[in-house]
């Protein structure tokens, strides 16, 4: 029994030794693949956002403000196509939309100012820091927000929902709420 137990504690140290040795590559090279492989990574979706009301913030490749077409028109969406609304409770660039709010309605959260696409305007592009320390992207002064339901790419089901004190509206390319609906 003990030559066994010597013979397995023999075998695990060799592979651990192999496991820890140099394949031959430099650090340089080693570094380029995993830095890669990170950039590369998709980001989180929003619709994993804690019930606390924060909001998935995005990593990885920087996060993206756009546009699309909807049954409404020319829509704010995200870098992946989804739906954006501003809360008309909102007051100017605060929001006011938190907990069970934030839970039906997460905010955009991004780790750094999104890109502008094709049809935004750099300059409207900012963000606020939310209660909670996280930044929600904001356009044309309003806060930016998700619709829990829409889990579709293009999905507008939350529009012109009157809800927590306001309702919500989709947002077009100048940064105003397409009230239609």
């Amino acid at each position: 029994m003990k030559k066994i137990a010597m013979v397995l504690s023999l075998g695990v140290t060799s592979l651990v030794l192999v496991a820890c040795g140099s394949d031959g590559e430099s650090g340089a090279a080693a570094g380029s693949a995993t830095t890669a492989t990170t950039t590369s990574a998709p980001a989180p979706s929003p619709t994993s956002t804690p019930a606390s009301g924060g909001g998935g913030t995005t990593s990885g490749p920087a996060a993206t403000l756009d546009v699309s077409t909807s049954q409404f028109g020319t829509i704010l969406v995200d870098g992946g196509g989804r739906t954006l609304y501003l809360f008309e409770a909102d007051r100017g660039s605060t929001s006011v939309c938190s907990q069970d709010c934030a839970t039906a309605w997460p905010p955009y959260v991004v780790s750094q100012v999104p890109e502008a696409g094709s049809e935004v305007t750099a300059s409207e592009i900012d963000t606020i820091t939310r209660v909670d320390g996280t930044l929600q992207v904001t356009y044309h002064g309003h806060p930016l927000y998700y619709f829990a339901k829409d889990t579709t790419a293009g999905a507008v089901m939350g529009q012109g929902i009157d809800k927590f004190g306001g309702k919500w509206f989709v947002v077009g390319p100048d940064g105003n709420p397409i009230e239609g609906g």
